[in-house]
């Protein structure tokens, strides 16, 4: 090992492969113990060019008797070892003979300038023969954050067998996958596997399991994970099973967790095994701590992860913030719940209501310091714009904007801003009342809102223009209309962005324009408009970024048009190409025939390493490639890859399940399915109370359908119900919870459960009768259903008249088309949702269904 380790890493240095000399061995022996001085020099400068042969020599040397030979000769051999050379650059010499006689900081510092000139071989090199623990500590950290670059460095270059015996030389988790991925990529996995089972050291165990991980069977895995003791392992192959039994057993004997985290893992565990007097005593002591300041907030999630929705509501409600309530309520589509939390009986503005909130507000205003202010106002406007009701929403603003300024608040375009993102439609009105009555600046009052960007500023200009006479409610809503969904009329919108885009390519320098042009479509994601503005760039001869433009080209599916581009890309062979922009261009390419598509595939798996991060990126391009069989894939792939699944603060990880569960979803895999959401609905910490609930309700949807697949029935319709009741208004439902049980031959129980839901939205419907999220909510639960299309459509054609452009609505009434067998119709009505939000691989999948699955079940 020791010989190849010089020969890898010589070549990092830069400098040539040592070549042996001319005299024989003993010969040079006797010249090391030479009295002549020029012949122990020249003994020396002949051994060190002698390559590999000589540290076979030195080492026995350096174990003689006689101290000068020795002494040459262990210097000889720290040279060797680190691959240096007569032509090795003098500074480093220099710096190398500091090193050895320097103290333990000394040695940090001259090994971090190490990393500063990039001899990163001579880093690895000179930290395999360090012996002190607390200069190895520090070069490890070092180490772990050059060696990937290396790596890639290699990878890039072909150097694969290189790359491979340096990968030999760390045995943390990150190379040891990396090693397996090479392997794999070399064909060698399966002679690798086979050669480390035969050793019994710690490093090579590792190493086996890593390349079993690679190779992808769970079952082998768990079963030579279980041999050799490694319990992460375990979890991960028993998770990719179906099983999530070790991974609870692991967190309850490991000993990190909370007391109300162990009390809530107990709590399941009792659940799976149907223990319910254990269950009866864990949700005691959750229960207790709810009015324990110092875990009340982990023992009210706990409580709502166990289903427990109108205990935390009912029982414990004064033991939270009324603005977590009020919101959890809106999440929940308890609409009127929601508002009377707010203080009011129906959704009528009452003078006296606005009074006392008004009051409260100014109160709070004028309380000295940096306080936060009651936000009632905003909430109810919020509230009420989303239910149509926009001139009440603005009344609540306007109130909340007096408070400030009868309080003397400095913050009043802090406040200004803040509406906005609360309820947009109404805030406008309120600002603009601002302008006209109070002689606030309308160009300040864009710049607090959207920042001083160049594209604001010469969004301004052109709005601002004195010959057109515009309102400054126009102006107002014509610059959240260049941001996202048109505030005023679509004809007048696509009248003035058609206006502003002729004025700039009739200018010298249509750059300008239209780059902002091109900016502004893209914040909005409406792909036709993007293309547009990349043509109009191209036509005037001003450089784009042809990436930008293949993948929106690949976002509509025009996958000729993107290939093209990525195939003429010369970023993509580049040292900033990402694993996962290569392999996106391999997919798209792919899509065409093209050969280069395997190729970028295959480069775009090599630089990934084999880590799982990069494989969950791959499974989502595969996704919104419409290639769902190869998502799947890699989303198990990548879960077996990952190196813990106990850690519930890994984003990485949570990515993964998300992906792997909605995948087990779509393919009726429900045991897989069930161990995936009970792991996802576990790891759930900082999440909002909505999705917690949902958490628990797809525990129950997924444990409801195994059953039923097994023919257990009673557990099946018990477990079915007790999901539908947490979230009966819920969208979530329409998702895949009506389809399924249609499926599997449930049609009563989805009927009942269905009709249940309708009345819900229905009385949603009549209290708030301008409430257009309501109508679509409908709208979209009835059109998954498959009942009730009628109704559905009259509902979303008045949602279509208040948002036009709403990509939800848009896509609701394509699925009402189609659960009405209207292909034609279905398809028009997506195409115009999908371009919307060009990006959205949801309304991508929605599309291709619309064009080419089979009608829904009745």
């Amino acid at each position: 090992m020791l010989k190849k380790v010089v020969l890898i890493l010589t070549s990092l240095l830069g400098s040539g492969t040592l070549v042996p000399g001319q005299g024989s061995i003993s010969e040079i022996e006797k010249m090391l113990g030479s009295d002549d001085f020029e012949i122990r020099r020249e003994a020396m400068e002949t051994l060190w060019k002698e390559g590999k042969i000589s540290l076979e020599v030195l080492e026995r040397l350096s174990r003689g008797s006689d101290p000068e030979i020795k002494a040459r000769a262990l210097s000889l051999h720290r040279k060797l070892l680190l691959g240096l050379s007569p032509d090795t650059p003098q500074e480093i010499m220099d710096l190398l003979d500091r090193y050895f006689a320097a103290s333990v900081n000394g040695k940090v510092s001259l090994f971090n300038s190490l990393k500063s000139s990039r001899q990163y071989g001579l880093m690895l090199r000179l930290r395999s023969i360090e012996k002190d623990e607390r200069v190895l500590e520090k070069m490890d950290e070092t180490v772990a954050e050059v060696l990937p670059k290396v790596q890639l460095s290699l990878l890039r270059g072909g150097d694969l067998e290189q790359a491979k015996e340096l990968l030999l030389l760390n045995h943390d988790y990150r190379s040891l996958i990396a090693y397996a991925g090479l392997c794999d990529h070399l064909g060698q996995l399966d002679g690798e596997i086979g050669r480390l089972r035969q050793l019994d050291d710690e490093q090579s165990k590792a190493r086996y399991l890593a390349c079993l991980r690679v190779k992808g069977d769970p079952a082998i895995l768990r079963a030579e994970a279980a041999r050799l003791g490694d319990d992460h392992a375990v979890m991960v192959a028993s998770l990719a099973m179906g099983d999530v039994g070790p991974l609870f057993e692991y967190l309850g004997e490991e000993g990190s967790l909370s007391l109300v985290e162990g009390y809530y893992l107990d709590w399941i565990r009792a659940e799976k095994t149907g223990d319910e007097n254990r269950m009866e005593r864990r949700l005691a002591s959750i229960r207790h701590h709810v009015t324990d300041s110092s875990e009340s907030f982990e023992a009210k999630s706990s409580l709502l992860k166990m289903g427990m929705l109108d205990e935390v509501l009912r029982g414990y409600a004064n033991d939270f913030v009324d603005e977590s309530r009020y919101f959890f309520l809106l999440g929940q589509d308890r609409d009127i719940e929601a508002l009377r939390l707010i203080g009011l009986e129906e959704a009528v503005l009452k003078d006296e209501w606005i009074k006392g909130v008004y009051a409260r507000t100014l109160e709070r205003f004028r309380v000295e310091g940096d306080v936060e202010p009651y936000f009632e106002f905003f909430y109810a406007a919020s509230f009420f714009e989303s239910r149509g009701m926009v001139d009440e929403a603005a009344k609540c603003i306007e109130n909340y904007f007096d408070a400030a300024r009868e309080a003397k608040d400095s913050r009043m375009y802090d406040w200004y801003q803040r509406s906005f993102s609360f309820a947009p439609r109404a805030s406008l009105v309120a600002l603009d009342r601002e302008v006209k009555k109070f002689d606030v600046e309308l160009e300040v009052l864009l710049s607090s809102i959207y920042g001083e960007s160049d594209g604001v500023e010469w969004l301004k200009v052109k709005l601002l223009d004195k010959a057109d006479n515009r309102s400054s409610l126009e102006v107002l809503q014509l610059v959240a209309s260049f941001y996202g969904e048109p505030l005023v009329s679509v004809d007048v919108f696509e009248g003035v962005e058609k206006r502003f885009r002729e004025e700039s390519l009739a200018e010298q320098d249509p750059e300008v324009g239209l780059k902002h042009l091109l900016d502004f479509a893209n914040n909005r994601g409406e792909g036709s408009d993007i293309l547009l503005y990349c043509r109009l760039l191209k036509e005037a001869e001003f450089g784009l970024n042809p990436l930008f433009e293949a993948e929106h080209f690949a976002n509509l599916e025009s996958y000729e048009e993107a290939s093209k581009l990525y195939a003429a890309s010369n970023y993509l062979q580049s040292p900033s190409a990402t694993p996962s922009m290569v392999y996106r261009a391999g997919v798209v390419l792919n899509k065409t025939g093209d050969p280069l598509g395997e190729a970028y595939l295959k480069k775009g798996i090599l630089l990934s390493q084999g880590a799982a991060d990069n494989l969950g990126y791959f499974a989502k391009h595969h996704f919104r490639a419409g290639e769902y069989e190869k998502s799947r894939e890699f989303y198990r792939a990548a879960l077996l890859r990952k190196e813990r699944v106990d850690l519930g603060d890994d984003s990485n990880l949570g990515s993964i399940i998300e992906g792997a569960l909605s995948g087990a979803i779509q393919e009726r895999n429900w045991s897989f399915a069930v161990a995936l959401s009970e792991l996802e609905s576990w790891a759930l910490k900082q999440a909002s109370d909505v999705y917690l609930i949902r958490g628990r309700f797809q525990v129950l949807f997924c444990r409801g359908m195994l059953a039923a697949e097994k023919g257990q029935m009673e557990e099946a319709l018990s477990n079915l119900r007790k999901a539908h009741s947490l979230i009966p208004r819920d969208g979530v439902l329409a998702d895949d919870f009506f389809p399924a049980l249609r499926e599997a031959g449930l049609v009563k129980l989805h009927d009942e459960l269905f009709e249940r839901s309708a009345e819900l939205l229905r009385e949603n419907v009549r209290f708030f009768s301008r409430d257009h999220n309501a109508k679509n909510t409908f709208g979209w639960l009835a059109s998954r259903a498959n009942r009730c299309l009628d109704e559905a459509e009259g509902y979303l054609k008045m949602s279509l008249e208040v948002r036009p452009l709403s990509e939800a609505y848009l896509d609701t009434m394509a699925e009402i088309y189609f659960a009405k067998g209207d292909r034609e119709k279905a398809v028009e009505w997506s195409d115009r949702a999908a371009n919307r939000d060009s990006s959205d691989s949801q309304l991508r999948q929605q599309n291709r269904r619309f064009r080419n699955d089979p009608f829904p079940l009745k």
